[in-house]
């Protein structure tokens, strides 16, 4: 037996969601999508322990067949809940995105760049002072280019942060942000020449 029920209720939320541009248009179509719900019963009959009433089985706006047991309509009843509270959830992730971010908070986001900046930058001083032949030159090339893609990391986090600033905070951090960009590029450069002329590998003896 199949159970095809679209519910009003996803309708409406789609619908106020679509207006803020909050949800994609893919989860406004998932939204708007009826659910099938196919229920295996027993080919075997049994009367029915208690009357079934008409209110038990409805959902929304649209009642269920009355063969449907209240199992099953509790468990149908919880999926449809558990998707809703996701639908919400994501909704409410999106609208904190857009939020503008406090000076205080922008200055944390930059200060935690430089600190990973600055650890980049001691792994590639590390790796320059020792020799292919030491026993943790491996160690050191691995942890210098680990470093310096975390460098890069956290500057498209920084510019993801940017996009929530106002024009006045903008302003503020430009020339610290062209600063940190040109530095990120310095370090790119260090580690290729390190690299080039002290090659990650050791000859076999």
């Amino acid at each position: 037996m199949t159970l095809s029920i679209t519910s009003k209720v996803f309708r409406n939320l789609a619908g106020a969601a679509s207006s803020r541009n909050i949800l994609s248009a893919n989860q406004i179509r998932t939204a708007s999508t009826p659910f099938t719900l196919s229920v295996t019963t027993s080919t075997q009959s049994r009367a029915p322990d208690h009357p079934t009433d008409d209110s038990s089985v409805r959902f929304f706006a649209h009642q269920a067949a009355s063969s449907t047991t209240t199992e099953t309509s509790d468990r149908y009843a919880e999926l449809v809940k558990e998707t809703i509270k996701k639908m919400m959830s994501e909704r409410r992730e999106d609208v904190d995105e857009q939020k503008p971010i406090s000076d205080q908070s922008l200055e944390g986001k930059f200060n935690h760049f430089k600190k990973v900046y600055d650890e980049a930058e001691s792994c590639l001083n590390d790796l320059q002072e020792i020799t292919p032949e030491a026993e943790d030159y491996l160690d050191e090339c691995s942890c210098a280019r680990g470093a310096v893609e975390h460098a890069f990391t956290a500057y498209v986090d920084l510019l993801e942060d940017l996009r929530r600033a106002n024009e006045s905070q903008l302003d503020a951090y430009l020339e610290v942000r062209n600063a940190h960009a040109h530095n990120l590029k310095g370090l790119r450069r260090k580690l290729d020449e390190l690299l080039m002329v002290k090659p990650p590998f050791r000859n076999a003896a």
